[in-house]
């Protein structure tokens, strides 16, 4: 792209931005023309929060919390990461051209609740080592 196009585009946006006198400042942000803007990426980011995708990254201290030893929970973050990666490749492929990602998002989130109410009910049966592998995989799901 060129280089001069682009300044041009940014020069042209702060002068629509000067002219509406939409301002800078963090307050604007929660003023009328800027708040649906600012309320829309604040759920958003919350929905990250709440769905529990950072759990997905701490998968070596649960699988530590539900009994299994270091070499098998090393060998599952690191399978679990590989998933990922496939399954990142997979969706982007084959799923993001024909459905978007709001519906991908929203089964994804629908799935991933299902599942942590599944390790969690199983969490009531941890006296039999088999519980705890189970809970791994799905984890990993």
């Amino acid at each position: 792209m060129d280089p001069r196009q682009t300044l041009a585009t940014i020069i042209h946006t702060i002068k629509i931005e000067e002219d509406l006198c939409v301002g800078t400042s963090y307050k604007n942000n929660f003023i009328d023309p800027e708040r649906r803007r600012t309320e829309n990426a604040c759920l958003v980011f919350t929905c990250q929060i709440l769905s529990r995708s950072s759990f997905a990254y701490n998968t070596t201290y649960f699988f530590e919390q539900v009994g299994l030893d270091f070499n098998t929970t090393y060998e599952l973050n690191v399978g679990g990461t590989g998933m990922a990666l496939v399954g990142t490749l997979i969706f982007w492929f084959t799923f993001m051209p024909y459905s978007g990602r709001r519906t991908i998002y929203l089964w994804g989130v629908f799935t991933m609740t299902a599942i942590l109410f599944t390790i969690g009910f199983l969490k009531t049966h941890t006296s039999n080592s088999n519980v705890g592998m189970s809970q791994a995989v799905l984890t990993l799901v």
